[in-house]
């Protein structure tokens, strides 16, 4: 980590961490049945949590959600027969840390 970088909080980085490996073992699972729309959606959906990990932005992470996760959530719809909902909980999480965060 440079100096103007900022570190990840512990807690955001576990959710984060959480939240790639939930993605990998989808984009695995999809991989393997020859579902490679849905790896590409995937893909898109976590591209940039790793840079949320190296150098944390309260704005990167509202952004994912507020952005991010609706594109990934029309793309899933669109895709049709793609359970997302292991990822609320932790959406959730990541939410009530910035609430917490606003005060």
């Amino acid at each position: 980590m440079t100096d103007n970088q900022t570190e990840c909080p512990k807690q955001i980085a576990t959710i984060v961490t959480e939240i790639l490996s939930t993605a990998v073992l989808s984009i695995r699972v999809a991989a393997h049945g020859g579902n490679a729309a849905y790896c590409a959606v995937e893909a898109s959906h976590i591209h940039n949590l790793p840079q949320l990990l190296n150098d944390y932005d309260e704005k990167t992470l509202t952004y994912y959600l507020e952005v991010e996760r609706d594109s990934y959530l029309e793309q899933i719809e669109k895709l049709g027969g793609v359970d997302a909902t292991a990822f609320q909980p932790l959406w959730n999480r990541l939410e009530d840390f910035l609430k917490q965060s606003q005060r």
